[in-house]
Order: C-alpha cells, then sequence, then structure tokens
C-alpha cells in the first residue's frame, strides 16, 4: 500500500470529511459506500491502527457525530486504542436503537397516561381506564418536574424547551435552560421556547417540515420543525414513564391520550394525526436515549433515530390509547378541564363556563351540568373556541413595560442586550413573582433596577388592549348561546366560569368573573365558584394542589371526557328534557 506523509493523509481526510457531511443530509446515506482504500490508508496512518471497524467492542461513543470524530483526530492527535479512536462512520455504527416498546403488543394495561404537551410547560397525569365513577386511588400523580430538575421548581411540569449547542449537542427541559443560559441567548442565537407554539401558528402542516433557522440550529446538519418537536416529546415520554415505572411499577408504554388546543377543525385534525405520529416515533427515542439526556445527543444521531423510527411507527398504535380512536379532532384542552371538574364537583350545576389561559392559547368552552341520582350529566353548547393569545404575548407586554421603564441608555444595541438577558432568565418567572407577590423587582444587564407592582402593569396600554381582545373574543364566543339556556340556568342557582391553565390567577382573565356578557339578547354574569379544587384531589398534598390550574388538563385526560359537539345546539324550552341533538360520552377505554 502506498505510503502517506501526514499532509497528505489530511487532505484525503478532508475530503472524506466534506463527502461526510453532504451525504449526511441525504435522504438514503451511504457513508460506508464512500469509504475507499485510499481513505482507509489514511486513517490508519493518522491513527496507527491496522484495522478500522465502524464501531469496536465496548466502544462507548457511538452515536457521536463522524465528522466531529475525525476532526479530533486531525487536530487534537487521538492515539490508537483510545475511546474514541473507534470512528463512527455510518447509520449502523450508532448506539443500537432500543426497540423494547414495540414487544409491548396484546398487553391489557389498567391505567392510562394524558400527555398536556403545553406552550410553555408540559405536564402528565395517570388514570385507571373504565373509571366511570373516579375516585382518588384512581388518579396518579407524575412528577416529571421533580425528576426533570425544573428551573421553577416546579414538580410537577417541565419547559418546553429544546437547545442544540454550537457543537450539535441537543438538549431539552431544564437541560436546554440551563445550556443556553451557559451561552447566551441572542438575535443570532436563540432557545426553541414554546415548541408547541410550532403547531399553533403552522397554518398547514407541511410548514412543521421546514428546517429550523440557523438562529436555532447553528450545525450543517439540517433538522426540520418537526423533529425538534419530537426530540422534546422523547424526552417528556421518558419523564412520563420513569415515573410510571419505578413509583407506581405500571408499565413504560402505559397508553397515551394527549389534548390539543380549541384550534380551527381543519387545524386539529392534522395536528391530531401528527402528535399521534410524532408520540409513538418518540418513544423509541425515549428508550434509546434513555440516560443520556444530562450529555446531549449528537444532532445527527438524532435526525438518524427520528428516520429509523418513522419506519417503524406503523408497528406501535399500541402505544395510544384506544379512546383516542374517538376523537379525530382530539381531546380539546377545554374540554378536557371541564371535565376534571364537571365529574367530580357534586356540587356545580346550570351553565358552566371554562378558560384554559395557557401560555400559546385561551380557550374557552361552555356546558350545561346537570347532577342527579346518576352523577353528573354535561352538555357542551358549542364547539370550544381557541384564542392564540395567552401568557406568551403576556410575556412580550411585561417585556416592553420593563424597557419602558428605564432611563437612559435608548441605543438599540443596549435594549437588545437586556431584553435578551430577561428572556435568558425567564420572563415568565418574573410574570409568576410579579402576580403572586404583587410586585417585583428586576435587575437588568445595565445593572438598573426596575420595580413594577400590579396596579400599575394593568394600566399599560399593551396590558389594556390585551384584555380587551380577550374580553372581545369571550363576547363573540357566547353570543351564540340560545337565550333559553340562560333562562334554564338562572334558577340553578346561576353561571358560573372555571379559570384553569398556566396564567388562570392572573388578573386579566380572572376579572373576567362578574362582568356582564350578551348571549342573544341575555345578560349573563359568570360568577367564580368559591371551591378553587375539584372535590376529588384535595386529599393530594399542597404542592399539588398548588399547581392545580397548570394541571386540570392533563388530569381531565384521564377522567370520564365530555363529548364535544361540532356545532352550537339549538334552542331548549324552559323546564324540557335536553334535545336529542346534545350528549354526553363517557370514555371508559377498553
Amino acid at each position: 500500500m502506498t505510503s502517506l506523509d501526514n499532509e497528505s493523509a489530511k487532505l484525503i481526510l478532508q475530503s472524506l470529511i466534506e463527502r461526510l457531511a453532504a451525504d449526511s443530509e441525504s435522504l438514503t446515506p451511504q457513508f460506508g459506500a464512500l469509504i475507499s482504500q485510499t481513505d482507509r490508508a489514511a486513517l490508519q496512518h493518522l491513527l496507527g491502527t491496522s484495522t478500522l471497524s465502524p464501531k469496536a467492542a465496548g466502544d462507548n461513543t457511538a452515536g457521536a457525530d463522524s465528522t466531529t470524530l475525525v476532526e479530533d483526530v486531525l487536530t487534537q492527535g487521538i492515539p490508537a486504542g483510545s475511546p474514541q479512536s473507534a470512528i463512527v462512520l455510518s447509520p449502523s455504527a450508532y448506539a443500537d436503537l432500543n426497540l423494547s416498546c414495540l414487544k409491548a403488543t396484546g398487553v391489557q394495561h389498567e391505567f392510562a397516561v394524558s400527555i398536556d404537551f403545553g406552550t410553555a410547560k408540559s405536564k402528565a397525569f395517570a388514570g385507571r381506564r373504565g373509571s366511570d365513577q373516579p375516585v382518588q386511588s384512581d388518579l396518579k400523580e407524575l412528577a416529571i418536574g421533580d425528576i426533570d430538575g425544573d428551573l421553577d421548581r416546579s414538580i410537577y411540569s417541565v419547559a418546553s424547551s429544546v437547545w442544540i449547542s454550537d457543537d450539535g449537542l441537543m438538549f431539552a427541559g431544564s437541560h436546554a435552560m440551563r445550556r443556553s443560559s451557559e451561552f447566551g441567548i441572542s438575535e443570532t442565537r436563540q432557545r426553541i421556547d414554546s415548541i408547541k407554539q410550532e403547531l399553533s401558528l403552522a397554518s398547514q402542516e407541511h410548514e412543521l417540515e421546514l428546517p429550523l433557522s440557523k438562529a436555532k440550529n447553528p450545525t450543517d446538519t439540517a433538522l426540520k420543525v418537526e423533529d425538534a418537536i419530537c426530540y422534546f416529546l422523547a424526552y417528556l415520554l421518558d419523564l412520563v414513564s420513569t415515573d410510571l415505572q419505578d413509583r407506581y411499577g405500571l408499565s413504560r408504554y402505559t397508553p397515551r391520550r394527549f389534548t390539543v388546543p380549541a384550534w380551527q377543525e381543519e387545524q386539529r385534525k392534522w395536528a391530531t394525526k401528527k402528535i399521534t405520529r410524532y408520540l409513538k416515533r418518540a418513544q423509541i427515542l425515549s428508550d434509546s436515549f434513555r440516560g443520556r439526556w444530562g450529555e446531549g445527543i449528537p444532532i445527527a444521531e438524532v435526525k438518524w433515530a427520528i428516520a429509523e423510527a418513522t419506519k417503524l411507527e406503523q408497528d406501535l398504535d399500541h402505544l395510544i390509547d384506544p379512546v383516542m380512536q374517538q376523537f379525530d379532532l382530539g381531546i380539546s384542552e377545554p374540554i378536557a378541564a371541564g371535565s376534571a371538574r364537571l365529574w367530580t364537583d357534586s356540587a356545580r350545576r346550570g351553565l358552566v363556563l371554562i378558560v384554559d389561559a395557557g401560555a400559546g392559547t385561551t380557550d374557552f368552552a361552555l356546558f350545561l351540568v346537570q347532577q342527579g341520582p346518576q352523577g353528573s350529566k354535561a352538555f357542551p353548547l358549542r364547539e370550544s373556541k381557541a384564542l392564540k393569545m395567552a401568557g406568551d404575548q403576556l410575556d412580550d407586554i411585561l417585556l416592553s413595560y420593563i424597557l419602558s421603564k428605564r432611563t437612559g441608555h435608548s441605543d438599540d444595541l443596549t435594549r437588545s442586550k437586556i431584553a435578551n438577558n430577561l428572556r435568558l432568565k425567564s420572563l415568565r418567572y418574573y410574570k409568576r413573582v410579579l402576580f403572586d407577590d404583587g410586585e417585583v423587582e428586576i435587575e437588568l444587564a445595565t445593572n438598573e433596577k426596575v420595580r413594577i407592582t400590579v396596579p400599575e402593569f394593568l394600566e399599560f396600554d399593551g396590558v389594556k388592549r390585551f384584555a380587551s381582545t380577550v374580553e372581545d373574543c369571550l363576547a363573540e364566543f357566547l353570543s351564540t348561546i340560545d337565550p333559553t339556556f340562560m333562562e334554564y340556568a338562572e334558577g340553578v342557582p346561576g353561571p358560573s366560569v372555571i379559570f384553569t391553565g398556566g396564567s388562570a390567577t392572573v388578573p386579566i382573565f380572572t376579572k373576567l368573573a362578574g362582568k356582564p356578557f350578551q348571549c342573544a339578547g341575555t345578560t349573563a354574569r359568570f360568577r367564580e365558584s368559591a371551591q378553587h379544587l375539584p372535590e376529588i384531589i384535595t386529599h393530594f398534598g399542597d404542592a399539588f394542589q398548588k399547581e392545580y390550574p397548570m394541571l386540570a388538563v392533563a388530569i381531565g385526560g384521564t377522567l370520564p371526557l365530555i363529548e364535544e359537539k361540532s356545532r352550537p345546539v339549538g334552542e331548549w324550552g324552559v323546564g324540557a328534557p335536553p334535545p336529542g341533538s346534545l350528549s354526553r360520552v363517557q370514555i371508559t377505554g377498553v
């Protein structure tokens, strides 16, 4: 074989690196076919090895990016026999995928998991399948925030965030928050926050197949928006599966249900199908990457693993709870939130309005609730509605208000520095402190301090416009309700409202209680119940009860679910039984 000097070997390897990088972007990578005898000679010369195995026995670097490892050899002179001397050159050299979930077919599961894939925070809860009259023992809290190490110290929720480092490692949840804070965020370097918002803002499903921007993915390995969503869901599922298995002895493959905002019907249809597919792919990633999240997963390996998992998703239908087949529009978040209260609160009756204020959307649902010997009966009076404005927009308004309170440093560069620093530290945290304590003091990147109180913030023009938009949307939502329902409700003893979601305690929303709204010519005022918690969860701990508004959707997804009507119902005569077009369904799950 021809003898090579170092420079010649390096030139050959550089050519190899370029071909590997180009090949990695193709739909059908052929890394192995590109390794020539000359390539081997160059590698053997630099590494001092007599053979070149894509995956040496005991190698713990499987899954590392091949280009990165070759570059390490060139720049650092890694000696032969070291763990990194076995260079990964083909997809088959990555760590074997864990396909245990393929073997979980035919298992009769006692419980189901409801996943609330949230814009800002994601939550999950488990409930006994087939329980028409749930009791506390039928419910299993999932402390996924505790396992994650959530930076907001939430026990039950996880930041819906993904970070791709400059060296091509992917992180999710609290790991994404910590790693990005070490690096810093700017206009040219962004963390993927509110990842579910990609679904909310997409007008067509193909938009999820667009590549991530360079600010979010600085590497040369292209990654689609839906791949980032799938990666986060994989991390979320591992947290869920770990708690199910370690704390309750339940299967990692306990069937999943999930909820979606009250988007328009067309969007809900395609989004429900997409999320179903993502969850199936994500389970394979979840099992395969388990234990590695903190160190980060190489983006090339993530891309390959998703491609491989996609080929197997048709064999993973058993991971999705069968009751999801009854919801081609997905389980609506406000419907789930309503289920969490209406089936478990024997005192609730009459007209009940649900206002589910999250981070990405504010959802509305309206029910007529009856109580009797057989328990609760709830009838949706029209399809639920989503306003694509909620906590995230309020964060932006808070940022504008903070900047307006400053003195001096009016140049754009300084303002941008302050804004990026605030987003890095989490505006959501400052907002929570503001509304929990009534005020907050914030130290800016310029060492200035800004103090904000709730009353003055509510008077800010941006807040007033936001509140007006929410109120107008609710007014339009209620305007289609027939006045006969209002007449019926006045004697039972009157309309009530339940606030759920991460923004449930924000005054912009809570002030909706007691305001007069016109419902087809009839004035209605929805009172807020003095009982803020459903009876069934009052035995859970204080930490759980404190986070209940954020958990209501996940809890409701495990309980008997109210069937959502796709169109408004007609007139109901006072004193008459419910009209035939109204119906309710209790999901028992089989």
